[in-house]
């Protein structure tokens, strides 16, 4: 039995097993050696075997450097979208919005997280409002999940009465 990755003999032939052992090739070998194309080819005095290719991925384990902190204001009545944007992999992750305490943000007929990832709101009520909403991305694979995203959002009255307001203050007299 002998493998070939990426199109070239990997290790010695072997006799009766075909496994791989990284642990063969001493722990000074980075896991990213390891990625490639392998094929396995099984011999004996009928001919040859060959399996399909197999392609391994090693990535690094997800990590983000710094936290974002984002602050997002908007009207009532309007439409906002609160992004994630965890990295990116070749498995995706799953995406999980929560508030202070681990709870899941309430989902609801105008708040809704998209396949993306990201936390929808349409016709923004007062109560929509809050320092604590948190992103949470899990890396099933890398049994991993990291937090690249905080938001705080503010939901003020709406444009008309704000501009009403600034109206207002700017002419006293009327």
């Amino acid at each position: 039995i002998r493998w070939v990755k990426d199109g070239a003999q990997f290790g010695r032939e072997q006799k009766g097993s075909g496994k791989v052992n990284a642990s063969e090739y001493g722990k000074e070998a980075p896991l990213e050696s390891f990625a490639g194309i392998y094929q396995c080819f099984a011999s004996n005095d009928l001919g040859t075997a060959m399996t399909q290719t197999v392609e391994v991925i090693v990535e690094p384990h997800p990590f983000i450097p710094k936290e974002n902190e984002l602050t997002k204001t908007a009207f009532v009545g309007q439409s906002i979208i609160l992004t994630c944007n965890p990295p990116k992999r070749s498995t995706p992750p799953r995406i999980y919005w929560m508030g202070t305490g681990m709870v899941h943000i309430p989902q609801n007929e105008r708040v809704m997280i998209g396949l993306d990832g990201n936390l929808y709101f349409s016709n923004l009520v007062m109560d929509d409002s809050r320092e604590d909403y948190n992103c949470y991305a899990q890396y099933t694979s890398a049994r991993t999940i990291i937090h690249p995203t905080a938001v705080k959002l503010t939901v003020q009255s709406s444009k008309c009465t704000h501009i009403y307001y600034m109206f207002v203050l700017a002419h006293p007299d009327i």
